[in-house]
């Protein structure tokens, strides 16, 4: 049974809804966001860059349990569901270099569906200052307003 890692938020709904509408049984793990569970030394096994959710296949090949269908031989979910934090590694304090599989996935994915990511692409900007960096991703994200 497929196991699925996450939280009920937007991104950690994307796989409970794909593997519904697949009618794929699966068991709901809870990974607590908000209590830091995504950057305990289990769920980053899992999930490297600790994002929310993450598949894991216990009887994976060989009868060991493999975390899915990222950036593999074929364009998958997991791959959809995680391709837009892949392209911001630099930004999470991830270095390429560790991980030269991911690396090499994620360029082949980019190239095989580029569809989606350019809408309002032109918009963006670079993260130029440590306030855009902290607004984005640290505490300044939750913030009241």
């Amino acid at each position: 049974m497929i196991e699925a890692h996450s939280w009920p938020t937007p991104n950690g709904h994307k796989v409970h809804v794909m593997l519904e509408e697949c009618a794929l049984p699966y068991k709901a793990i809870a990974v607590d966001i908000g209590r830091g569970d995504r950057f305990r030394s289990d769920f980053l096994a899992i999930s490297p860059n600790n994002k929310v959710p993450a598949i894991v296949d216990p009887d994976g090949p060989y009868g060991q349990p493999i975390a899915l269908y990222l950036c593999g031989p074929d364009y998958s979910i997991a791959d959809i569901a995680v391709f837009p934090w892949l392209r911001s590694l630099k930004n999470q304090g991830i270095d390429w270099d560790d991980l030269p599989h991911l690396k090499e996935g994620s360029t082949r994915s980019a190239r095989a569906r580029p569809c989606g990511v350019e809408v309002l692409a032109g918009l963006r900007k670079p993260l130029s200052d440590d306030k855009a960096r902290e607004v984005l991703f640290g505490k300044d994200q939750c913030k009241s307003r």
